[in-house]
């Protein structure tokens, strides 16, 4: 740390986070907190994988993927108060978005029986813990979807990454915006908790 002249004081509450730790092979992969005078406040055990996940806080809990298949809501104290199974069917990936009017959780996701990377999207009761696959890609974008193919190139082999979502918003109550790696693409999904939900628009 070095001092300076500026006035301007850093307000109370932490400073900074690191989204992976990593010391050595025996230990979890680590969330690290600091405060404004460079004291680290907790350590978050996370698995290997999840350095670029999403953090939402929830009134004074915190919610985080701690594994591809599970989430946790912990309390300020660190206790784990609630833990979100996927299951073995679905593999979570990068972000989430939080919809606390609806008290839902959008989960960007693989399912594993499908041969296709990052192109659905689930639902996460925060209640019931209940998870519901909400978006299959493979039925709203069938053209797209047909000509994708795993080439010598590709650097997974096992599975074919034609879309590879990286972040979700929610709009309001019903709609999404998506961005999409391997097209280039943000996309709009509207009413994606109906019965038929609708690509709105895409900008590439």
């Amino acid at each position: 740390m070095e001092q300076s002249r500026n006035e301007n004081q850093l307000t109370d509450g932490l400073y900074c986070l690191f989204g992976y730790d990593r010391r050595n092979g025996e230990e979890p992969g680590h969330m690290l907190f600091y405060d404004n005078e460079g004291v680290r406040r907790a350590e978050i055990p996370i698995a290997d994988g999840m350095q670029d996940s999403n953090i939402e806080q929830i009134d004074s809990n915190i919610l985080y993927l701690c594994s591809n298949e599970k989430m946790v809501l912990v309390n300020r104290l660190g206790k784990v108060e609630k833990i979100f199974n996927l299951g073995d069917k679905y593999v979570a990936h990068h972000d989430f978005e939080v919809v606390e009017t609806l008290d839902k959780v959008i989960v960007l996701a693989d399912q594993r029986s499908k041969g296709t990377k990052e192109d659905i999207v689930l639902s996460v009761d925060l209640y019931t813990g209940k998870v519901k696959k909400i978006l299959d890609f493979e039925k709203l974008m069938p053209e797209i979807r047909e000509r994708a193919r795993i080439t010598k190139d590709c650097p997974d082999q096992d599975y074919v990454d034609w879309l590879h979502f990286n972040t979700v918003s929610a709009i309001n109550e019903k709609d999404i915006l998506l961005s999409s790696r391997e097209t280039s693409t943000i996309m709009r999904v509207n009413n994606v908790f109906g019965k038929k939900p609708k690509i709105a628009w895409l900008i590439a």
